[in-house]
């Protein structure tokens, strides 16, 4: 979703001037130095470099270039973070709070939680993907970010991202609640109401940022005394 914008933003402008044959090592490593001034993340340096040298490769299948220099360039070293996911107890705490206070992203951090879908396929997911009868939904399609596009849903990548999956009751009773909360407030605004179909979505009907998920359960966790959490 973002190699889009990668290139156009910060690749295409430094060395989209260079011919592939004359591109050297030192020019790939001085972008990357230059996005690391910048304030670029080591994963997103890392990211533009795989980029270039993923075009190198091809060119190189197609005969346009004799070498490849990325493979001359050592990227920034990413230190990954521990994150510790909260234990069940703590995660029940977060919920509690959520719901206590109404929010209306305590639903979808529910579904998460009890299923264990990622945020992109809860906020992806419609009113024709659940089967609240029998107490399933399906996953089908997910909502993610670009940067070029903004938000932008799509099909699961694999067919294995293709699946149904079991509710329990409670979860079945919370997504009742919120569908019913749903068609009242879409019925109250009417015409300014723009249904998408969505399960989850903002007061209008337009699609949640998917940070958003991760921003409110980070900050109920924060309240709790629950650190570095992440979903």
């Amino acid at each position: 979703i973002c190699y889009e914008g990668l290139i156009q933003k910060h690749i295409a402008p430094v060395l989209g001037r260079i011919e592939l044959t004359k591109m050297t090592p030192s020019d790939i490593q001085g972008l990357e130095a230059e996005l690391i001034a910048h304030g670029m993340a080591p994963q997103g340096v890392q990211l533009a470099h795989n980029v270039i040298s993923g075009a190198f490769k091809y060119a190189l299948r197609m005969e346009r270039a004799w070498r490849n220099p990325a493979k001359s360039v050592t990227p920034p070293r990413i230190v990954r973070k521990e994150v510790s996911p909260p234990d069940i107890g703590g995660v029940k705490r977060i919920l509690a709070l959520a719901e206590k206070e109404g929010h209306p992203l305590f639903p979808c951090l529910h579904l998460i939680a009890y299923t264990g879908i990622r945020r992109g396929e809860a906020l992806g997911l419609r009113h024709r993907d659940l089967n609240l009868e029998v107490g399933t939904i399906s996953i089908v399609q997910t909502l993610g970010r670009s940067l070029l596009k903004g938000l932008i849903v799509e099909p699961t990548k694999t067919n294995a991202g293709r699946r149904s999956i079991d509710l329990d009751d409670g979860t079945v009773d919370i997504l009742r609640a919120h569908i019913g909360r749903q068609m009242l407030q879409k019925m109250e605004l009417g015409g300014p109401y723009e249904d998408k179909g969505l399960v989850f979505c903002g007061p209008l009907g337009s699609p949640f940022n998917p940070m958003m998920v991760t921003r409110t359960f980070q900050s109920f966790a924060k309240r709790e005394g629950i650190e570095g959490t992440k979903v």
